[in-house]
């Protein structure tokens, strides 16, 4: 096996080893939404409608179910991890249903799926005789995230969340008395999250309006939301040796997102002209520093080492939690535009973002509006396109700066009615 893979591999995957601790399976903390990755690796505190937009916060589903839909997303391209054969992919799907109608209440509730493989390689198997080959192995991470979240409305949204995920972990195989023995791990992990969006400009009744003519008018945006998750909660894990455990990486994340904007109404037809959100969250990994004998994990409880005035309003990271800040600007419900920051823990430098995305559902809105075609108006109505690329500039202390790129498609169906 190539020494340098072997130890980028130990590192990324076996541990994260700081002051407050080690963590294990640490690609299961990494933002899985590739709109969400370019502004900066945020997802505890940002409302949104993407596909995998609710993994680092299973809560966000509730909040996203008050558009009925069904949706669906790929990577078409494999992201290269610091060598070409070593990738990270995903896909998914989520449902969310408003069950208002149904139930006479304001009640939500929406359900994802999340699968992520992050392969590393094949690599050659050799024995204690020779450096002649005795078998190959594909080492790889792999997890499925199986989420669900309900919301209602008191005064404020209040949104909560749960997913379970199934993982596989496989490091490698060694050659042991004529067999070849895997070294692998398998478990499951539990997340919860909770968001609570205050729709500022709603709460005051859309009061505020701009008559641009009897037609066309101009409504302002303005929310407010706090999110909280605690993630990767589970059992320790092993590989080979059941003394020799690992706890999970459990992670404590805390943020919130402030958005502004104008909403554009022509006549019966309403898109966002313009917006833009800030978000600031940070995040701490739950593992308590073991004695000088290796021996006891201890979890912290809470939200761990964040502390709000440091890290969430001065915004300063450090040696125990990270800082994540995302920009994200829509134009016409049609083009997004994204960039952030991160750094703190394992970060010695501040690590830049950025992305871009498109999506269909201004342009038909506006095309709905201009023609009276009956497939435009059902386009328009139900099916929503969208396309993101995301860039993630990683300062890594092997190879220097980084630079992986990210896309992404999506299918939405929304609007319908059971």
């Amino acid at each position: 096996m190539n020494k340098l893979k072997l130890l980028v591999i130990i590192i990324l995957v076996n541990t994260l080893n700081f002051a407050q601790g080690e963590g294990a399976l640490t690609f299961t903390t990494f933002q899985q939404s590739t709109y969400l990755i370019g502004a900066g690796q945020i997802g505890v505190s940002i409302p949104n409608d993407d596909v995998l937009g609710y993994y680092l916060n299973p809560a966000i589903l509730g909040n996203s179910a008050r558009n009925n839909h069904v949706s669906f997303n790929v990577m078409p391209n494999k992201t290269n991890w610091f060598w070409n054969d070593m990738t990270f992919h995903n896909y998914g799907l989520n449902l969310g249903y408003d069950l208002e109608p149904i139930l006479n209440s304001p009640i939500r509730i929406g359900t994802g799926f999340i699968h992520n493989r992050f392969y590393y390689g094949e690599f050659i198997i050799t024995s204690e005789l020779g450096p002649e080959p005795v078998g190959k192995y594909d080492s790889y991470d792999s997890f499925n995230c199986f989420s669900l979240g309900i919301g209602f409305d008191y005064f404020a949204k209040l949104n909560f969340g749960i997913s379970f995920k199934t993982f596989d972990s496989n490091l490698g195989a060694t050659y042991v008395e004529g067999n070849i023995q895997k070294v692998s791990s398998q478990g499951s992990m539990i997340d919860y999250g909770m968001l609570i969006v205050f729709p500022i400009s709603e709460l005051l009744g859309n009061k505020i309006i701009h008559k641009i003519d009897n037609s066309i008018s101009l409504m302002p945006i303005t929310n407010l939301s706090i999110g909280y998750s605690l993630s990767n909660i589970g059992d320790e894990i092993y590989y080979i040796d059941e003394d020799q455990k690992d706890p999970l990486s459990r992670t404590a994340r805390l943020g919130y997102t402030l958005e502004f904007g104008y909403k554009l109404k022509i006549e019966d037809v309403e898109l966002n002209l313009i917006s833009y959100s800030f978000s600031a969250e940070a995040n701490d990994i739950m593992v308590e520093p073991r004695n000088e004998f290796f021996t006891g994990i201890k979890y912290q409880s809470g939200i761990g080492d964040i502390n709000i005035s440091e890290n969430l309003i001065s915004l300063k990271a450090n040696d125990l939690v990270n800082v994540h800040k995302g920009h994200i600007f829509n134009f016409l419900n049609t083009l997004n535009l994204t960039y952030g920051y991160f750094s703190g823990r394992g970060y010695p430098t501040v690590n830049k973002t950025d992305g871009i995305g498109f999506s269909t559902k201004g342009i038909f809105k506006l095309l709905k509006k201009l023609s009276n075609n009956y497939t435009i108006n059902y386009i328009s109505d139900h099916i929503i396109f969208e396309f993101f690329d995301a860039n993630n500039g990683l300062n890594s202390d092997l190879f220097g700066k980084t630079h992986l790129n990210f896309d992404s498609v999506s299918l939405h169906f929304v609007g319908f009615e059971l």
